[in-house]
């Protein structure tokens, strides 16, 4: 059974504010979840191949390549100068040509959204590209037989249990909070087996479909919303320090 998993590698900084870790790019904290659940699965399906897809800038590479030290089997990174500027329209597009070509993948994989973007549109875009049916919120898988898949979905806090006839795209509703840490030699490892880089040229793509040129969202303008405040600081006894925070909020309040 061949499964194949959307991956985005995106800045650590917005993924991981509070944490230092000397890389610039780290997996989407949505699809990190998703394929740890996919590697899970693995363990009861022996003969499960997963191939992990990646559009992104050549430093996503190394992305790709944690995504196999954690147990994925194959990793495809689409890699072309006229993909930069994609918006969620243009990108399914350079994702569905991505897995026309791949063929044979029985079940599709992604995160809910990404963090540095939380449209959460790709999944059902890419399931009306490739006219596949398409559940999003997905909780846990908990069986495959043959072309039958069992799994676990979350709707207005009910869990209900559906079954599908594969091929199917998904999505699961959760992510991880923290970085998954891969070992030195399973590290090693990865970096020995080949990425391969496919360009529009690969996907047959013409240039105008892609990147900005092919994206229906045109940003017009930007603008930084979060305001600073200024910090307080209340020194002394705890009980000193509960009159100052009582006599703030009192003037705070008017």
């Amino acid at each position: 059974m061949n499964i194949a998993v959307c991956v985005k590698a995106i800045s650590t900084n917005i993924a991981f504010p509070n944490v230092v870790t000397g890389e610039s790019y780290c997996l989407n904290p949505y699809d990190m979840f998703s394929l740890k659940e996919v590697i899970d699965l693995k363990k009861s399906y022996p003969d499960i191949q997963v191939t992990c897809l990646c559009m992104g800038p050549p430093a996503a590479s190394e992305t790709l390549t944690r995504c196999i030290a954690m147990g994925a089997d194959a990793a495809i990174h689409l890699n072309d100068i006229s993909f930069a500027g994609s918006d969620t329209f243009a990108t399914s597009l350079i994702l569905s040509a991505a897995f026309m070509k791949l063929s044979g993948i029985d079940l599709i994989v992604c995160g809910s959204r990404s963090s540095d973007g939380e449209t959460g549109q790709i999944v059902y875009q890419l399931a009306e590209r490739l006219s596949l049916q398409c559940f999003a919120n997905v909780k846990k898988i908990n069986s495959i037989e043959n072309t039958t898949i069992k799994f676990e979905k979350v709707k207005d806090n009910v869990i209900n249990i559906y079954q599908a006839e594969l091929p199917i795209i998904i999505s699961f509703n959760d992510f991880c909070s923290t970085i998954t840490s891969v070992g030195l030699l399973n590290l090693k490892r990865a970096r020995k087996k080949n990425i391969q880089v496919w360009t529009k040229d690969d996907l047959t793509l013409d240039k105008s479909n892609c990147g900005i040129m092919g994206s229906k969202t045109k940003v017009l303008k930007t603008t930084t919303t979060i305001k600073e405040k200024d910090a307080v600081v209340l020194n002394g006894t705890d009980q000193e320090i509960a009159v100052k925070i009582n006599s703030l909020i009192r003037e705070r309040l008017g």
